[in-house]
C-alpha cells in the first residue's frame, strides 16, 4: 500500500500523486499510468469522491503503430519474435 489509507473516506489528493510516483518507480510507462490514473478515478468516482479536486493525469505520446506490408514479412516476423518467450 503506497499511501497507508484504507477507506476512501481517509483519501487525499496528494495521495494520488504518491501513487504515481510509485508507478514510476517502479518502471511504468507513460501510456500505463495514464490507464492506471483514469481507474483509479473511474473508482473514486464511483464511490461517491469528488474528483474534481484530483491532479491533472499524467501526460503520454500518443504515437500510431507502424504499418506492415505483405511485401516484409521478415519485418513483421522480427517484430513478433520480440514478444514471444
Amino acid at each position: 500500500m503506497v499511501t497507508g489509507r484504507q477507506y476512501v473516506d481517509e483519501f487525499m489528493s496528494e495521495d494520488v500523486v504518491k501513487f504515481m510516483k510509485a508507478r514510476a518507480e517502479r518502471g511504468m510507462n507513460a501510456r500505463a499510468k495514464n490507464n492506471r490514473y483514469s481507474n483509479l478515478k473511474a473508482y473514486l468516482r464511483y464511490r461517491g469522491y469528488d474528483t474534481r479536486e484530483l491532479p491533472k493525469p499524467p501526460k503520454y505520446d500518443k504515437t500510431m503503430p507502424e504499418i506492415y506490408t505483405k511485401r516484409d514479412p521478415t519485418k513483421c516476423v522480427r517484430a513478433s519474435a520480440r514478444h514471444l518467450p
